[in-house]
């Protein structure tokens, strides 16, 4: 009991120390989180190494394929901002984008939709639904913590 108590209040320290340390590219700060997330993971789902061996690929491809997804569709929404600051919008160039953006959601979905099926040949129910929580509350505790590296970074100034 002790250690996990620990280890909760250890996780945010350092993903703080992470993140306060010198500046660093934000890519070498995206694989530290995830170094972080698949040992949370790990401990989080009591994955055994087998399981291990089967779902980390797994998952890896999915937030890698979800991750590009995402700047994708960060890239034509960018795009559509553009096309409407112009005096006179074309309506084709609209609706091409517009279609991007929707197969970009499908193909997202797509994925997450492969993704729980086959974790389902992987882990076992408990576990599946230990991820969906874990993941809700990781990404929660990462946003807080940009939140307050942000506001102390303001408050430096």
């Amino acid at each position: 009991m002790k250690s996990k108590i620990l280890k909760f209040l250890l996780f945010p320290l350092l993903i703080s120390g992470l993140a306060y340390s010198q500046p660093q590219p934000r890519e070498r700060v995206r694989k530290q989180i995830e170094t972080i997330r698949m040992w949370k993971l790990t401990e989080a789902l009591n994955l055994n190494q087998e399981q291990s061996m089967r779902f980390f690929p797994l998952f890896n491809q999915f937030q890698k394929e979800k991750r590009q997804l995402d700047q994708e569709r960060n890239r034509l929404l960018d795009q559509l901002k553009d096309v409407l600051r112009q005096e006179r919008p074309k309506e084709k160039e609209m609706r091409a984008l517009l279609k991007r953006v929707e197969e970009n959601r499908i193909k997202k979905g797509e994925g997450q939709r492969d993704f729980w099926l086959q974790t389902s040949q992987i882990l076992t129910l408990r576990q599946r639904v230990e991820l969906l929580i874990f993941q809700r509350d990781f990404e929660k505790r990462i946003r807080e913590i940009i939140k307050g590296i942000r506001e102390h970074q303001r408050e430096r100034r």
